[in-house]
């Protein structure tokens, strides 16, 4: 027995991970769709969107953030589509490219996942990636 306490924390990527809100800001995003609730969900891994939209299904996880060029439409609606089944549900998608999809897309969009960000922001995959991978959470 050691003459002090010794406590452990479960490894738990919640406490590292950064929010919706926190990558917003820090790649000087704009938020396109999403409420107060949902800029604060935790961002647990990033999914890159750039193959067929099966593709992507498959490699979302549990609170990923789907990064995507903001042309790629169905990516958008699919990934939304998913969540809003609850497989699995998404932290959010990060447009990059400064593309927007259009407005009958996002109208689509807030009425799949009401609540679920939408960010654009102006790089494009490659460096929105490398420096996603530098973020710290909270």
């Amino acid at each position: 027995r050691l003459p002090v306490p010794v406590s452990v924390l479960p490894d738990d990527p919640a406490l590292s991970a950064p929010t919706v809100a926190q990558i917003t800001a820090a790649l000087d995003g704009t938020v396109l769709l999403g409420d107060d609730a949902g800029l604060a969900r935790d961002a647990l891994d990033f999914v890159f969107g750039g193959a067929m939209l099966p593709n992507l299904l498959n490699a979302l996880t549990p609170g990923c953030m789907v990064v995507t060029p903001g042309d790629r439409a169905d990516l958008v609606v699919g990934s939304l589509a998913a969540h809003s089944a609850g497989t699995p549900p998404i932290a959010g998608i990060l447009l990059t490219l400064n593309e927007r999809p259009g407005e009958e897309i996002l109208t689509l969009a807030a009425r799949l996942a009401p609540g679920t960000p939408v960010v654009s922001v102006a790089g494009g995959s490659f460096p929105t990636a490398a420096e996603l991978f530098t973020l710290e959470g909270k």
